[in-house]
């Protein structure tokens, strides 16, 4: 039995289009690190207390810079 062409076209696709996941994983996951190890993320979170006193919003502004 054999597959159809477009059938078999878009599984293709459909496969090389991971690749492209993984990529962007590691590309926002390499970005995550760098922005940890420069100090950007210590950055906003001093900023953050400086601004509130309120203990959620500080770890909430602090992973929207990771996000």
């Amino acid at each position: 039995m054999q597959i159809p062409a477009d059938a078999r076209a878009r599984s293709d696709a459909y496969f090389e289009g991971g690749y492209w996941m993984i990529l962007w994983d590691f590309l926002y996951g390499a970005a995550s690190s760098s922005a940890a190890e420069s100090g950007v993320v210590a950055a906003m979170r001093n900023l953050a207390e400086r601004v509130t006193r309120f203990k959620p919003i500080h770890t909430w502004f602090t992973g929207a810079v990771l996000a």
